[in-house]
């Protein structure tokens, strides 16, 4: 390439007049792509800038699968995410009705066969029903299962202060977990009173008094509570299935009590108060 003796420009020959016919022909491509985008809606413009998903470091599913079958949009292909490698299954356990291994609920019935939950402010029954299902499917549900388990004793907490049953006192410089003192403390509370300890065994239909008392003490619900809020902010990746059954089980037994404590009217408020005060610990 050669340049006149000045050297303000090429000396012409075969070369440079090709290089100018390219320029040329870009800049009128450049000002007619110009004029046609002032006047075509903003929507189609961002359209025809997006530069295609393999330039903007984008897995390419068709590629990958060698599937040659184009995709018209990225939204028809949708969220792609890892399928569980393995999948979770309840533990059995012996149906006297059915005389086969059935899968254990999350949630048991601790009280006879009749007897039911009954919360009238907040959909505790749906929310019950809707976590055995999942929890009894063949495939993982867990990080819903996880994420849904401490509203079973928040809304059941909640239902006992509405219905002004109970009035949570909160000591002064108390730096606990406050759902975790309630439930905690509402327990140790019911075990505490024989008599209405058993009113509430009553209406759950069963007579073993001592061996009530022994499995809700056995059990720490504040600790109970820390995984519930584990799984709530952290999901499954912070449960093992053993958790989420020992979960389940607490909140077995809190909800059959809180039910009772709703809905039973044998209960003598008259020397609990009304509402009963209960100081957390």
């Amino acid at each position: 390439m050669q340049f006149n003796s000045d050297r303000t420009r090429f000396q012409e020959n075969a070369l440079t007049n090709s290089i100018r016919d390219t320029l040329e022909k870009l800049n009128k491509f450049i000002q007619t792509k110009g004029s046609d985008l002032k006047t075509m809606p903003r929507e189609e413009q961002a359209k025809q800038a997006k530069p295609p998903p393999s330039q903007l470091g984008l897995f390419d599913q068709n590629e990958a699968t060698n599937d040659p079958t184009p995709k018209d949009t990225d939204a028809e292909q949708g969220l792609r995410v890892e399928q569980p490698k393995s999948e979770t299954t309840p533990p059995k356990v012996e149906d006297p009705l059915k005389g086969a291994n059935v899968p254990s609920p999350l949630i048991a019935n601790k009280g006879t066969k009749s007897f039911v939950v009954n919360f009238n402010i907040n959909p505790i029954t749906n929310l019950l029903d809707q976590l055995s299902k999942l929890y009894a499917s063949k495939t993982s549900y867990d990080e819903v299962i996880t994420c849904s388990l401490r509203a079973l004793f928040e809304l059941a907490i909640y239902e006992l202060e509405m219905a002004e049953k109970i009035n949570f006192i909160v000591p002064n410089g108390y730096n606990e977990d406050r759902l975790g003192g309630k439930v905690s403390s509402l327990i140790s509370h019911t075990n505490a009173k024989g008599d209405l300890k058993r009113v509430v065994l009553a209406g759950l239909g069963r007579t073993d008094y001592q061996q009530f008392g022994n499995e809700i003490s056995a059990i720490d619900f504040k600790l109970i509570i820390k995984k519930c809020h584990l799984g709530t902010h952290k999901s499954s990746q912070s449960l093992f299935d053993s958790d989420i059954r020992e979960i389940g089980n607490a909140a077995s037994w809190f909800l059959a009590i809180t039910s009772e404590l709703l809905n039973n009217t044998s209960i003598d408020w008259n020397s609990l108060g009304q509402p009963w005060e209960i100081t957390l610990s």
